[in-house]
């Protein structure tokens, strides 16, 4: 049975962050990775798995500038038949010396939840013996807390940051031996491959810094805008300064009329707004419960989105369209000619309890069929509507559908 697919320490020598190395990698010897003059990471990988896989790959990124490094796991079935079940499969387990052990404060922050509280900034003190456990919730990972932690002492710390799109779990220890014990990866996982498949683990990246808390904070702000944020054309590089149309008008009220009126009177009032935002309910019964009818409403688009999209770029400005592609509502087009694609929620809270009674669905992107469709479905719309910047929304909370099918 696998329990951990890797035991990764992490040394920083005493320029940075001193700290204590334990562990054997497959090979029986650790290689020494230099990021800089200043810090460096040797690299210990235990895989008490290999042994049943035909392969378990370690990939990594330096970046010495910010003196970071990121790995991910990836673990490759047998030739043939099915690998031993494998169960709280963690991406890291290593223990960090940091400058004082004593008094470290791990800073997080809330994510979303649709409260005056979202993305709050938190501070936990670590005790001895007592783990401290972040995990998100519901299956999207920003959901309830961001994937972002900041071990900091009075002299240095250490961000820790998950790279993942659904469900991950993080825990922080202070060890009476000294030290802090951190594990990251899936928050639940139990699962055997067959022959041929690969599965690829939560990334975890980590960044050393010196000083206070803030100025790591600050460093790694740089760290993703530098390595992480995408590099698009000149008219990208800002933000949009978008106009939502729905001020005026309700989901459910948009026509193609109204829409291009709208634009038209933006332009003629010289508006500073370079974006037209077009949010939800224009496919075919509105919103919410037309999710799942992929085309817009033939009775208040009968020209599709592609009229609006020509008047937004005849008043120079660009086109911003909202999509849900992976929900699906009871009796949509989804669920009544793909309902082999779909899944349905169960074991949902009280509070969620609505996804099974107003009859929500999955789109399951697993299924190729499903992935190709749900693709050149919206391709469609972006190429004949002349989308300018895609928005996708997701309204359902998916491990509730991903544990029905397991």
């Amino acid at each position: 049975m696998c329990r951990t697919a890797s035991r990764v320490a992490i040394a920083f020598l005493a320029a940075v962050l001193p700290v204590s190395v334990a562990g054997l990698n497959t090979a029986g010897a650790a290689s020494e990775l230099v990021l800089s003059r200043d810090f460096r990471v040797s690299e210990l990988v235990e895989m008490p798995c290999a042994a049943s896989h035909s392969g378990v790959r370690f990939e990594k990124r330096d970046y010495p500038k910010e003196n970071a490094v990121e790995w991910q796991v990836l673990l490759q079935a047998p030739a043939s038949g099915e690998s031993p079940l494998c169960e709280d499969v963690r991406s890291a387990d290593f223990i960090v010396r940091l400058p004082s052990d004593r008094g470290v404060r791990v800073h997080w922050s809330r994510g979303s939840h649709s409260k005056a509280t979202d993305f709050e900034p938190q501070v936990e003190v670590l005790t001895r013996g007592n783990p401290f456990t972040l995990e998100s919730f519901g299956g999207r990972s920003s959901d309830g807390v961001m994937p972002y932690f900041n071990l900091a002492t009075e002299e240095g710390g250490l961000i820790v940051a998950v790279g993942w799109s659904g469900d991950w779990r993080a825990s922080f220890e202070s060890r009476a031996g000294g030290g802090v014990r951190i594990t990251a990866g899936l928050k639940r996982s139990r699962f055997r491959l067959r022959a041929g498949e690969e599965v690829r683990l939560p990334s975890v990246l980590l960044m050393s810094y010196r000083g206070r808390w803030f100025e790591g904070q600050n460093q790694f702000r740089r760290l993703m805008l530098r390595h992480f944020t995408p590099k698009n054309h000149a008219p990208m590089d800002l933000m949009p300064v978008a106009a939502s149309v729905h001020g005026l008008l309700g989901f459910n009220e948009t026509t193609e009329h109204n829409l291009t009126e709208l634009a038209a009177e933006i332009a003629a009032l010289k508006l500073p707004l370079d974006t037209f935002w077009l949010d939800a309910g224009w496919n075919e019964g509105g919103f919410p419960l037309g999710q799942g009818n992929p085309n817009a409403d033939p009775g208040r688009f009968p020209g599709g989105l592609a009229p609006v999209g020509q008047a937004v770029r005849n008043t120079g400005m660009r086109f911003l369209a909202w999509f849900e592609p992976e929900r699906a509502m009871r009796g949509t087009w989804l669920d009544r000619e793909r309902a082999a694609w779909l899944s349905s929620p169960s074991r949902t809270p009280a509070a969620l309890r609505y996804m099974e009674k107003d009859g929500f669905r999955l789109l399951g992107l697993g299924d190729e069929d499903a992935r190709k469709w749900a693709l050149e479905s919206v391709s469609r719309h972006i190429r004949q509507a002349g989308v300018s910047i895609y928005r996708q929304d997701f309204n359902e909370y998916p491990a509730f559908f991903w544990h029905t099918d397991e």
